[in-house]
């Protein structure tokens, strides 16, 4: 597992009929990101969705507040599993 520090400078929640799709380009400035995605799908348990759902809500937060965060993805993927706050 890898992790990436730094601040969300943009967001896109495209809602699909079979889930979702959060993507959201993380890094110092907005000409210098990186870009993860954070995917719901129909197969997707409840708690599953509701955890998606939280973490998009989060990064939304981290996003308007210009709060650091760290998320954790795979050491070849973009796919968010966790992300954590930094104190500010």
């Amino acid at each position: 597992m890898a992790e990436t520090a730094g601040l969300i400078q943009r967001i896109n929640v495209i809602p699909t009929t079979t889930g979702g799709l959060a993507c959201f380009w993380m890094g110092p400035h907005p000409t210098n990101t990186e870009l993860f995605a954070i995917v719901r799908s129909s197969t997707d348990s409840a708690a599953e969705g509701a955890f998606k759902s939280s973490m998009v809500d989060a990064l939304t937060s981290a996003y308007v507040t210009r709060q650091e965060v760290t998320i954790t993805h795979g050491d070849d993927s973009s796919t968010v599993d966790s992300i954590r706050f930094e104190p500010s």
